[in-house]
């Protein structure tokens, strides 16, 4: 019995002691403590999920095209790149990147600096979910993130199935081309609607597509 009461004890100080770590999108493991109370987004859809878990007092930058940005959000530009001298006078504890629409060398610098980086890269609604709870956690708000999944999942369940099977293509940017590949939680968007994406064949997050690859489609 004395042993069966120590592997019990063992096993909730395991349990413990991963409670305030998690695993981003690509594996690396982060601190959910202390709560993140700066937060920088580099992409609308991070900054949207932070917003939906009720983390908008601790936004402090985000892309313009972020839906729903407070007033105080300050504006930040990441195509080709983040200004890294203003990351830094943001002074954020933790930034929410976009795993493949945001660059390996801007993240990996950041990391440099001691800064938290959770890289969201979701695949299916399920995934996306799960980056509520996440982000919920980092932002000390698990209950919100949580209860933010949850009606995120159960909103899919009245989906549109009975729409017809159309093709569909999304555009990121003009020029460049840029678009989404099958490896994007859009396409399970699209399926719930019953859509399907032209580049859905494609394994890549997102990726760059000629003009005449494109017309051809």
């Amino acid at each position: 019995m004395k042993r069966v009461a120590a592997a019990l004890w063992l096993a909730a100080g395991c349990l413990a002691a991963h409670a305030d770590t998690l695993r981003d999108d690509v594996g690396t493991e982060l601190a959910t403590q202390p709560p993140a109370r700066r937060i920088v987004a580099l992409s609308p859809h991070t900054a949207e999920l932070l917003l939906a878990v009720g983390g908008g007092a601790a936004l402090v930058a985000a892309p313009a095209a972020t839906s729903g940005l407070p007033p105080q959000v300050t504006r930040i530009a990441t195509l080709g790149g983040v200004d890294r001298e203003l990351i830094l006078q943001l002074q954020p504890d933790l930034v929410l990147a976009w795993a493949s629409g945001n660059r390996p060398a801007d993240i990996a610098w950041m990391r440099a600096q001691g800064i938290r980086v959770y890289q969201s890269e979701p695949r299916d609604m399920q995934q996306l979910a799960s980056n509520l709870r996440a982000i919920g956690q980092l932002a000390g708000q698990p209950a919100q993130g949580e209860r933010a999944a949850r009606q995120f999942l159960a909103r899919l369940q009245r989906a549109c199935p009975e729409q017809p099977a159309e093709e569909v293509y999304v555009e990121i940017w003009e020029q460049p081309a840029l678009t989404l590949g099958g490896r994007h939680w859009l396409n399970d968007a699209l399926a719930f609607a019953g859509l399907r994406y032209t580049y859905a064949q494609v394994e890549r997050g997102s990726f760059a597509v000629e003009s005449e690859a494109l017309y051809s489609r």
